[in-house]
């Protein structure tokens, strides 16, 4: 199943938002988010099911539709799209809902799973720089201090092309992250048609909620409060996701032939 993020959140060069972005449209690589690696550690996952204390994730909408409405928060500006083709097995044990305002579906996959799944080629460092940094990253400490890191410092003479990988902001060991997926598109849409899109998207997801009752639906399955303070956690992720894949495909796939001519 396509599913889709925005990549850009930021403008502000000096926040790291940006890494994501140009790694992808230079060198067609996905790339630690904005959360992570950080040389002051900043953990702001936002109000979702998945709880706290993660390991290095990357969030995706199913929808286009919620992915261009969230993208344009309130005012027009450039965004780039993310598209990646994820396996369904690998999406429904990583479904849940999180709080933009509504309450929306959205994949949380854990960044070592989504390398397993999608790296074209494997290497002999991102799995191990991983396992170090799931282990330490809400220590605290200052990581480039420990024995192991200095270790993982050596392998960056094995990262191909690394004086072109963007990493604004970020340790040093930032490169050992990033790798080349099997199937990945990206799509820059302009500032002047931002207004257009979110337009489109707001009527989609009118349209959506008239005809299946969809908020109210999400809530029936995860027992969630509109604010997800509440929610039961052990909600059914089959059925979340059986309800929702289905309505989602149907929109993306109209979204698809006005946004990308395909």
């Amino acid at each position: 199943m396509k599913v889709y993020r925005f990549c850009n959140w930021s403008v502000n060069p000096y926040d790291g938002s940006l890494n994501e972005k140009y790694n992808l449209i230079q060198l067609g690589l996905i790339s630690p988010s904005n959360n992570y690696l950080r040389k002051d550690p900043i953990f702001q996952d936002g109000i979702n099911t998945f709880g706290e204390n993660m390991p290095m994730s990357k969030y995706f909408f199913p929808s286009l539709a919620d992915t261009l409405y969230t993208a344009y928060p309130n005012k027009e500006r450039e965004i780039t799209l993310m598209e990646l083709d994820i396996p369904n097995s690998l999406l429904l044990k990583n479904i849940g809902l999180g709080y933009y305002e509504s309450l929306q579906v959205e994949y949380c996959i854990p960044y070592q799973e989504m390398y397993q799944f999608l790296a074209q080629d494997f290497n002999d460092y991102t799995l191990p720089s991983l396992a170090f940094y799931n282990d330490n990253m809400y220590k605290k400490k200052n990581l480039s201090h420990l024995k192991e890191y200095q270790e993982l410092e050596k392998l960056l003479a094995k990262v191909k092309d690394i004086s072109y990988i963007y990493q604004e902001n970020r340790l040093s060991i930032y490169p050992l992250f990033c790798f080349t997926p099997k199937n990945i598109n990206y799509y820059v849409i302009p500032k002047e048609n931002s207004k257009y899109f979110k337009e489109i998207a707001k009527k989609i997801k009118a349209v959506r909620e008239d005809r299946y009752c969809f908020e109210a639906e999400l809530k029936r399955i995860t027992q969630a409060r509109e604010d997800l303070f509440f929610f039961d956690h052990d909600f059914s992720k089959d059925e979340l996701f059986r309800f929702t894949h289905s309505i989602i495909e149907e929109e993306n796939k109209e979204l698809r032939k006005i946004l990308f001519k395909k």
